[in-house]
């Protein structure tokens, strides 16, 4: 899937989205600790963890982050507490709107 048709997909869609390459990444990972040394495997894992990357970053764009340390990196300032929560009046996305 690439960038154009991720920033086409609602909150829920994204949400769906992340829980199968989170899947994908985990099933990969156990793969790996039998097959250490299947370049397809590391490579197809590695793949999966980009995506996933590229998910949570444009998750955190639409919704904020989810915890601290999803998708985006801090450069110079720490900026989890600059979003306010969802019980602080703050964005309501995804899987907590029904919260």
């Amino acid at each position: 899937m690439n960038t154009m048709t991720m920033n086409n997909m609602s909150v829920s869609q994204l949400n769906d989205w992340i829980g199968m390459l989170n899947f994908c990444a985990y099933d990969m990972l156990l793969y790996l600790d039998t097959h250490p040394d299947d370049a397809d495997g590391i490579a197809y894992f590695n793949q999966c963890v980009e995506m996933l990357r590229q998910a949570k970053q444009r998750y955190c764009a639409m919704c904020g982050c989810t915890i601290a340390y999803d998708g985006v990196p801090y450069d110079t300032y720490f900026t989890w507490t600059d979003y306010p929560l969802p019980w602080e009046g703050g964005k309501v996305c995804g899987c907590m709107k029904n919260a």
